[in-house]
């Protein structure tokens, strides 16, 4: 018989000794209260560890309101839909937290116990649970010491999934804590008691795992589900398989069912986060077998990775080689041919590593990867993080460490033979695992944390919001990815646990329907453009937003938001808006706290929350005439262009798909360009956009979705159409979804060719040599040369020296001069249809290159254009027309406090610098009014406009820094202290130059600076006069200015003022927190003798821009003029043509703020010169395809057209009346007035197919309006109360009644039948029910050959060969089964060799790592096919390991 080390009931050794062996003496037997100290003592340690992890602060874990109100969350999450955030929203499975993380908390809040603390035991329960249930299940399955057993259940306690996502997604470990305990009753099941008890006990277990996190918690089930596949056939076996189905099925009923209903009825939130490509690309061989497959931990930004736990376990070699030592021990020991259980755990390990490496694609992977990640995409996206089956690899390794460190024995036939090498192994792990825990004793798990006091300003603000918001709902501002504000990270919005009333914001996450987040989009791009508009508060009113909340605490600049003094321009700027309300401390624009005897003026500050209100106060619903209804093709965000033109009050849009149940000829058509075809990074707010893409144009992520769409019906998309140049590739893009540098959407390919040499194309990913960029012409050219020039303004470091000029003719390799001047650059001779720029040097240091950049590409005979082409709208009437720019950018200063605020970096491009370009189609033949808007450009030529008459001063400089009118060089003479020249940041020396209409005796100057000036003040300057006169003056207080008397007067016409030495002066660059130095400036001049010449400025004088002097409009080739006449202003289409409207008259002002103003057509042909300004009102266009291009100047460039029918649009003013009767979150009532006309009755809220309308017992039709609003289609009639209710509610209560009952049952039957006892009982004999199977005892073929063919399945044909030939090695030759005993030392030399490699070149590092290199993967392969094939290979009747003295003391 073979010797077998087990364990007794309790924990005692008991040996069955081969003959002809002296049994050892036997230890006494260590007492109970021993054992138990030492478990106590090991499990406080844990709890100790939990606390270790920065005391005091808040992990930014799960959900805010579990540290906020905990139960006030439950209390929601009891009901199915939220009408307070995001609009309305099913809440993101928050039925999950009623068992075991809700009660937890509310627990620790009842009993008044700080947030964080509850927090730490949170933790500790986590680490607690998953050690001591490793600890149970290796006692069920009579592995280990003791002693064996802490280390190993520890090694699972500690691994890398756990240290990782505990302090920042700690609902996803609970099934890692969970898993084990799930596999214990399974385990002693299979040998005695009752078989259904068994099953529902590890049901039991199963309903802890809790269903926050579904996928996490069914991911624990295929190592349960293998256990009892490897059963002996039998009674015994069929039973445990049917009840633990069920036990399965009633633990989880109560998180199922709403599972499913939130499936049904929620937006397809899962295919606007993480990709596929992007969560299996963590998922190589080398990181599954470590446990380092979580992708979020290899996110790291400028302050540092997302948690800082998995990137130390990532990058750090030492963690690498311990994780990797930890996993080699368990492999050896998991197939260790001494082990009763290696088809079991060996099976498991290659089961596990077949799941998370599913989709993986790499040097080792197999040809159907790419399908994988499609279905991980698809119908298996729940499954999409493929990562969360690491339990069943980690629980397997911990089970084989512990038989491979009880199994050792003293070294035999040396003179060491009573060397303790059995505890000096146990050591050397024991110390591994240390090392791999590091993370947990640094204090690392927590990494995004905040203060346990919760700024109260911004509960003030909730019940400030609570008593004045009603049924509107606040939108806060600015969007950003996660809420990290400067007091600390809430990953949450601040209000979700503490609003009463509405709220929604743009996140990162959002959980609102594609139309809502398209419509806050637009809302955040008007912010970020710092642009006023006319239509803001409308377009708020009508997506039922009262409040807008400005959170001025956001840290902006870690939290990749906009900044507050953008926002504050484009609120403040806006009609309809105003600020009723602050809250909280003053922070700077950097988040400093104000302190007004330190304060530093030159920075704008705010109170950390603000709150606007919308001067009209939205309806909770509303009753529309079906006639007012507007057809549109395009997107939501159409309505802010909409209400800019005054065409979205009480209009209510309808998007062309969601039109069926209209009609041809009902609502009025509207054609836009919104709903373009982009790429979308869904994980940012801003700056996650591509350029608009052609038809055919390829998408770069391979992903289910690419935007935030409706629908997927490609016809109802803009797209972009080329001539001249039909395609262009690139190496990367600054417009790239992915850009890592540069990332704008006016930096695609085209911008090289757009004929504009202030745009370029720019690189996307670092460095210049390499990088390339490729034209297609429409037909073939002859070409002998281009002209090229670079773009030198962005300074993306060293630029090019060398390209090689690529063509259908080959390749030529030329030298360019690394300016920003055009210059010509040959190429082969011949006609070509392609040109390809490749860099090949740089002049400078190639590292330090941060791209490239192409301002402008000119090839003879090709003249590059581009239209966007909108989509056709259905309907027979007339069409309005509106097309927007969709960005308008921003200069180089803010404003804050009426004065500007300039730094370098501030301005941002614009998409479409030049103009508008779409190609339409128009149902109708009509005659339209033209109406444009756009925006005053900094320049030379806006300067001239603003220059004074002949008779003043002027002031000139080639050194001006900032491209703003306010701080232009004639700013000095404008009389405005709030505005101010600023020379260029870095040029010594600046100069002014001062032009005076006539010959003067000038004895001095007279400087003034204001302290908000973004600017240094003259110390020194010196002065020389064209009549070669020089002085050198200090600049000397005088009362509140400056002076510099000259020692002798001076005369002339032009004075040269060079400012040779400055005050210091320095402030905070908000954008980096750095202080910095400030460049001279002046905000006052003048010249002593010479004051009479100088002419202030006053804004509000009257300018006059002729005809001609706008941007010029063409429509399928004619050529109408334009005019620039007042400030834009919000204009009904109806009220266009009306001539007694008389809106105000461009101002100075207008110009210098570079407020949006109001251009029309005019006309100078035919007419007599006093009637040659008359606007031209009656542009006739026929039904068919249109092109309208409008092209800026040099100071105007259009940011919106609209061209309106002339005469009525179809509005009809008499509206049914909608009173509410009864509001809640689920069940509504509305009287509705009578009418005969058909209507639309609108709630403000998401559409949701689960709403449902009845009036007078007739189901009313549902229609979704804005792209997003929930509304209903009522028939004329008398009217009535509404009857609006969510009916998937009762299905969800249902499922949560009956999932409670069910786990009732649950109980009940763990309770019932024969026990299955605690643990496995040592004296059991061969062939009883408490006996343990024989390894080979009954296996069915099939569990006997699927380890066999998942190394196939893992690594395709290398897997396969691999697997067959070492499988006929060791079967079918004579020394097989000596080579068996040896090839677990072989997997796991294997496998550390990997990881030392992997360790040599780290993720991160400043080489490419080489974790997926083919040499890395195919040892780590080779690991995988000696546990296949050794796993199934035949039980032989080799002895079990002794036990040593040191294993029993």
């Amino acid at each position: 018989m073979t010797a077998t080390a087990v364990t007794g009931p309790d924990d005692e050794i008991s040996e069955e000794r081969a003959p002809g062996r002296a049994p050892r003496p036997a230890a006494p037997p260590t007492s109970h209260t021993v054992r138990r100290l030492r478990l106590i003592g090991v499990a406080l340690a844990l709890v100790v560890l939990a606390f270790l992890q920065k005391p005091g602060d808040i992990a930014a874990d799960t959900k805010l309101d579990l540290v906020v109100d905990p139960l006030a969350f439950l209390g929601r999450a009891l009901g199915l839909w939220d009408p307070t955030g995001y609009a309305g929203q099913l809440q993101n499975q928050a039925y999950g937290y009623l068992f075991p993380m809700g009660p937890f908390f509310v627990l620790g809040d009842v009993l008044h116990i700080d947030a964080w603390m509850v927090q730490r035991l949170w933790f500790a329960a986590l680490l607690v649970g998953a050690w001591g249930g490793t600890y149970r299940l290796l006692n069920a399955l009579r592995i280990g010491t003791p002693t064996v057993r802490v280390i190993a259940a520890l090694t699972y306690a500690l691994a890398p999934r756990m240290l990782t996502e505990l302090g920042g997604v700690s609902s996803e470990v609970i099934p890692f804590a969970v898993a084990p305990w799930v596999l214990t009753p399974l385990v002693l099941g299979a040998r005695r008691g009752s078989p259904r008890r068994a099953a529902a006990a590890s049901g039991v277990a199963f309903l802890f795992a809790g269903g926050i996190n579904a996928a996490a918690a069914l991911a624990i089930l295929p190592l349960p589900a293998w256990w009892l596949l490897t059963r002996a056939k039998g009674p015994r076996k069929n039973q445990l398989i049917r009840w633990w189905l069920v036990a399965i099925g009633l633990a989880s009923l109560w998180w199922v069912v709403p599972l499913l209903v939130l499936g049904r009825y929620s937006p397809p939130f899962l295919d606007w986060i993480e990709s596929s490509a992007f969560t299996t690309s963590a998922t190589d061989l080398l990181d599954a077998w470590r446990g380092t497959t979580q992708w979020v931990a290899r996110i790291a930004g400028p302050d540092g990775p997302e948690w800082t736990a998995g990137w130390v376990l990532l990058t750090a070699p030492a963690a690498i080689i311990a994780t990797v030592l930890v996993a080699a021990v368990g492999l050896v020991g998991a197939v260790q041919r001494s082990n009763p259980h290696r088809l079991f755990l060996g099976g498991g390990l290659v089961i596990g590593l077949a799941l998370i490496t599913f989709g993986h694609t790499g040097p080792l992977t197999p040809p159907w990867a790419t399908f994988s990640q499609d279905l991980l995409d698809g119908a298996l996206s729940p499954f999409r993080n493929i990562h969360k089956f690491d339990p069943v690899i980690r629980l397997v390794l911990a089970i084989g460490l512990a038989h491979l460190l009880a199994a050792i024995h003293p070294l035999r036939g040396l003179r060491l033979r009573d060397l303790p090498v059995a505890a000096l192994v146990r050591i050397a792990v024991a110390a591994t695992l240390l090392v791999s825990a590091v993370p947990a004793f640094s204090g690392d798990l927590v990494n995004r944390a905040r203060p346990t006091e919760y700024p109260t300003y911004w509960a003030d603000a909730a019940d400030w919001l609570a008593d004045n918001a009603g049924e509107s709902r606040g939108l806060v501002v600015p969007g950003a990815p996660f809420g990290l504000y400067y007091w600390g990270r809430t990953n949450d919005d601040v209000l979700q646990p503490l609003a009463e009333s509405g709220w929604l914001v743009r996140d990162g996450v959002p959980l609102s329907s594609a139309g809502n987040i398209r419509l806050l989009d637009a809302f955040d791009q008007l912010l970020a453009d710092g642009q006023p508009s006319a239509g803001l508060a409308t377009a708020l009113a009508g997506a039922g937003i009262g409040y807008v909340v400005v959170r001025n605490d956001l840290d902006w600049r870690r939290g990749r938001a906009t900044r507050p003094e953008l926002v504050h321009e484009a609120l403040d700027g806006s009609p309809g808006l105003e600020r009723v309300k602050t809250f909280g401390p003053e922070l700077t624009a950097a988040g400093d706290l104000v302190d007004r005897q330190l304060y530093d003026p030159k920075m704008a500050s705010y109170r950390a929350v603000e709150i606007y209100k919308v001067t009209d106060v939205p309806a909770t619903v509303r009753s529309v005439p079906l006639e007012n209804v507007l057809r549109m093709a395009g997107g939501p965000e159409a309505t802010l262009s909409l209400a800019e033109q005054g065409l979205q009050v009480g209009r209510p849009t309808v998007l062309a798909g969601d039109d069926r149940l209209l009609g041809d000829t009902v609502g009025t058509p509207v054609v836009t360009d919104t709903l373009r075809k982009r790429e979308v990074n869904f994980g940012e707010v801003r700056h996650n956009v591509s350029a608009t893409m052609t038809e055919d144009e390829p998408y770069l992520a391979d992903r289910s979705a690419h935007d935030y769409l409706n629908g997927d019906d490609p016809s109802l998309l803009t797209v972009a159409r080329y001539t001249g140049v039909s395609r262009f590739n690139a190496s990367s893009s600054g417009s790239d979804v992915d850009a890592a540098v540069s990332h704008d959407a006016a930096h695609a390919p085209w911008f090289a060719v757009d004929g504009d040499a202030n745009t370029s194309w720019a690189t996307g990913s670092p460095g210049a040599v390499g990088q390339w960029l490729e034209l297609t012409f429409d037909e073939a050219v002859d070409l002998r040369s281009i002209t090229l020039q670079f773009d030198a303004a962005l300074k993306l470091g060293p630029m090019p020296t060398k390209l090689d000029v690529t063509t259908d003719r080959g390749t030529r390799s030329v030298e360019v001069k690394p300016d920003g001047e055009p210059q010509r650059v040959a190429t082969p001779g011949g006609t070509t249809k392609k040109l390809r720029l490749t860099v090949r040097a740089v002049d400078g240091d190639p590292a330090k290159a941060g791209g490239v950049a192409i301002a402008e590409i000119t090839v003879p005979g090709v003249k590059p254009t581009r239209t966007l082409v909108t989509p056709e709208v259905p309907g027979t009437d007339p069409a309005i027309v509106v097309f927007r720019a969709a960005t308008s950018g921003h200069g180089d200063c803010l404003t804050f406090d009426n004065h500007p605020v300039c730094l370098p970096g501030l301005s941002t491009p614009a998409e479409e610098p030049t103009g508008i370009d779409r190609t339409f189609t128009l149902p109708a033949a009509a005659a339209y009014a033209v109406t444009i808007s756009a925006l005053p450009i900094s320049g030379d030529a806006l300067d001239a406009l603003l220059a004074p008459s002949p008779d003043g001063a002027v002031a000139t400089s080639q050194d001006t820094g900032y491209n703003d009118p306010r701080t232009r060089p004639q700013a000095v003479f404008d009389g405005d202290p709030a505005t101010v020249w600023i020379a260029e940041p870095g040029v010594q020396a600046p100069l002014l130059t001062v032009t005076l209409p006539e010959k003067r005796r000038v004895t001095g100057l007279t400087l003034r600076l204001e302290g908000t000036a973004s600017a240094a003040p003259p110390k020194t300057v010196q002065v020389t006069s064209d009549t070669g006169q020089t002085q050198l003056g200090a600049v000397l207080p005088s009362g509140s200015s400056n002076s510099v008397r000259f020692a002798k007067p001076m005369t002339g016409t032009t004075f040269e003022i060079r400012i040779v030495e400055t005050s210091a002066a320095v402030t905070t660059n908000a954008a980096n927190g750095l202080t910095e130095l400030l460049p001279p400036g002046i905000s006052e001049l003048r010249l002593v003798g010479a004051e009479d010449l100088v002419e202030p400025v006053d804004p509000s004088t009257v300018i006059q821009l002729g005809c001609g002097q706008g941007p010029t409009l063409q429509i399928d080739g004619r050529s109408v003029q334009t005019r620039v006449v007042g400030p834009a202003t919000s204009v009904t289409a109806d009220a266009q043509a009306d001539s007694s409207s008389t809106p105000r008259e461009l101002t100075l002002g207008d110009l210098l703020e570079e407020r949006p103003v109001r251009v029309e057509p005019c006309s100078t042909t035919g007419v007599s010169e006093s009637e040659s300004d008359r606007p031209v009102a009656d542009l006739e266009l026929a039904a068919g395809e249109h092109r309208l291009q409008l092209v800026g100047t040099e100071n105007i460039r259009p940011v919106s057209v609209m061209l309106a029918p002339l005469g009525a649009t179809g509005i009809r003013t008499t509206q049914r009346t909608a009173d509410v009767r009864d509001w809640g979150s689920t069940s509504r009532s509305v009287d509705l007035g009578p009418s005969d006309q058909p209507s639309v009755l609108v709630v403000p809220e998401n559409y949701n197919e689960g709403w449902v309308a009845s009036l007078a017992g007739q189901d009313l039709v549902p229609i979704r309006v804005d792209g997003w609003q929930q509304a209903w289609i009522v028939p004329a009639g008398d009217g009535g109360t509404v009857q609006l209710s969510y009916r998937p509610k009762w299905i969800y209560w249902g499922g949560l009644f009956f999932g409670f009952a069910a786990v009732i049952l649950l109980l009940a039957l763990a309770r019932m039948g024969r026990p299955i006892g605690r643990t496995t009982p040592a004296t059991a004999e061969a062939g009883t029910p408490e006996a343990l199977p024989p390894v080979e005892a009954g296996r069915s073929r099939f569990v006997r050959r699927l380890p066999l063919v998942l190394p196939a399945v893992i690594a395709g044909l290398p897997g396969l060969i691999g697997t067959v030939v070492l499988w006929l090695v060791v079967r079918k030759t004579r020394w097989g089964n000596a080579l068996v005993r040896w090839l677990p030392l072989v997997g796991g030399a294997a496998l550390i060799v990997a990881g030392g490699l992997g360790a040599f070149r780290p993720y991160a590092g400043s080489q490419e790592p080489w974790a997926d290199t083919w040499f890395v993967q195919a040892l780590c392969l080779a690991a995988v096919v000696v546990v296949a094939v050794v796993a199934v290979h035949p039980t032989s009747s080799e002895d079990a390991p002794e036990l040593t003295e040191e294993d029993r003391t």
